[in-house]
């Protein structure tokens, strides 16, 4: 009879921990076998059993629910040691057995605690991601990101900004919000609907109030904020959702493009790190303006209109690219001009970029650098390294040129000085000094070669003879300080 008591018990425990979402992994006459074989080591459940009824305030079940969490681990019972036992005083600090209990634990059993209901939900939310990642065809993306675009009365998509971007990281959110949208592997961008922004924010309910940022939670519900919200020049503000499948596959639309743009600007990635092939061709041009994105046709007539109602326009520029501030600021770095740093420069912690310095998209720097001369698309400058005034970088954009200039660390751009070659680390270019990758250099030996020989090489002087003027280059003897470390500390 004895047995067939404490059996009963036990099938009630496992009914309510199944009832909680729990499912208890063992057979219940094996426990009970096993459990006389432990001699003196009695399970809560037997102790509780030999020391009788005792008094309990409300419901024991909703008491106990509240005291912790589900633990798997150490070999004991269903509910571990009676609180006060010498098996609780072991264990009450860890999962294990400490030696001078004088028994190890027994593998593949489970000790349980209370769960919370937050607990249950978070499970479950776990269990909903695990479902949609072990879908055929499901393949998780390199990267994803909700935001919103600005679309004109046209249907031209002007921008899009995108609170926060992931790369190979919240592998869970990208899959509930893949499966609200039907998505399931590759690259791809999606205009939500009032229903999929709440199914969305609905099934992240789980982490509501726990204390902890959730970034793609907010820039789900700031989304769902800006639903339908008209901008002054009359479009509309639509929520997106942008899958990367992987880094190289090439942009399908401009929010996809403005997402590889932020990649670059949050520092995600390096440049040349994501593909941007194309573009240009999916981008529109727009008027940027002190009050957003306008459609250039039609300007004037909305501007007019705008004017008449006491609100005045200016305009920034007519372009493809907007200002990299107006949608990311980058910790760590100074911009004394942002009208001359497009979105998609890469700028590393502790750069300062003076007043005629300028960055173009898919470029930047790598580390602590001082840019006051022209660092054109495609360009890469090292760590420590200055671009001085006026000097000029030749990038990938224009003319067909597919050569990636690259720029090592510690070198020296002299003012109003050109390069078209890549430079090693410790470099020197002369003040006023431009080398192509055409350019006739003369060697120490007497030997000359075109510039494009010497590229990528360390610790060369590059200048110009003040004599004759032939372009010459010899080893790197002089010590040049480096930056001045009091004016990178941004």
């Amino acid at each position: 009879p004895l047995r067939r008591i404490v059996r009963l018990i036990m099938e009630e425990t496992a009914a309510v921990a199944k009832a909680v979402g729990i499912t208890c992994a063992f057979d219940l006459d094996e426990r009970l076998v096993v459990a006389p074989a432990m001699r003196d080591f009695r399970t809560s459940m037997w102790q509780d059993f030999q020391a009788g009824p005792a008094p309990r305030n409300g419901d024991p079940v909703r008491r106990r629910r509240t005291t912790g969490e589900y633990r798997s681990g150490w070999g004991g019972s269903v509910t571990g040691p009676r609180n006060g036992s010498r098996e609780h005083r072991c264990l009450r600090d860890g999962n294990s057995f400490p030696p001078e209990c004088g028994r190890a634990p027994r593998q593949g059993s489970i000790r349980w605690s209370a769960m919370s209901d937050a607990d249950v939900h978070v499970n479950a939310f776990q269990s909903h991601v695990a479902e949609i990642e072990g879908r055929p065809g499901y393949v998780r993306s390199a990267a994803f990101a909700v935001g919103f675009a600005t679309v004109a009365p046209s249907g031209k998509v002007l921008d899009t900004a995108f609170p926060v971007v992931n790369l190979a990281e919240n592998f869970g959110a990208g899959a509930v919000l893949a499966d609200v949208v039907g998505h399931r592997s590759g690259t791809a961008s999606f205009e939500l609907n009032r229903d999929q922004l709440d199914r969305a924010i609905a099934a992240f309910a789980a982490f509501e109030g726990d204390g902890k940022s959730h970034p793609n939670v907010d820039a789900l519900k700031a989304a769902r904020a800006a639903f339908g919200a008209a901008p002054l020049h009359g479009g509309e503000r639509r929520p997106v959702i942008v899958f990367i499948g992987a880094l190289t596959d090439p942009p399908t639309g401009p929010s996809d493009v403005y997402l590889r743009l932020h990649l670059l600007s949050h520092r995600k990635v390096q440049p040349h790190g994501v593909s941007l092939d194309g573009a240009f061709g999916h981008l529109n041009n727009v008027v940027w303006t002190n009050l957003g994105p306008f459609d250039p046709d039609g300007f004037d007539a909305v501007r007019f209109r705008l004017r008449a109602e006491g609100t005045e326009v200016r305009v920034h520029s007519v372009d493809k690219f907007p200002r990299m501030t107006d949608y990311v600021v980058p910790s760590g770095v100074r911009i004394a001009d942002a009208d001359r740093v497009r979105l998609g420069a890469h700028l590393a912690e502790g750069t300062t970029v003076m007043h005629e310095g300028f960055c173009n998209f898919n470029a930047g720097t790598l580390g602590a650098s001082m840019v006051e001369g022209r660092i054109s698309q495609g360009v890469v400058v090292g760590n420590g390294s200055d671009i001085g005034g006026g000097a000029s970088i030749q990038g990938t954009l224009s003319g067909g040129g597919k050569q990636v200039v690259r720029i090592g660390e510690k070198c020296l751009l002299g003012a109003n000085a050109g390069l078209g070659i890549s430079l090693g680390d410790n470099c020197i270019v002369e003040a006023g000094c431009y080398i192509t990758a055409g350019s006739l250099v003369a060697l120490p030996d007497g030997g000359v070669v075109k510039a494009r020989e010497l590229s990528g090489e360390s610790n060369l002087l590059f200048r110009r003879h003040s004599q004759t003027g032939a372009l010459e280059v010899r080893p790197n003897g002089v010590t040049w300080e480096g930056l001045n470390a009091a004016l990178h500390k941004n």
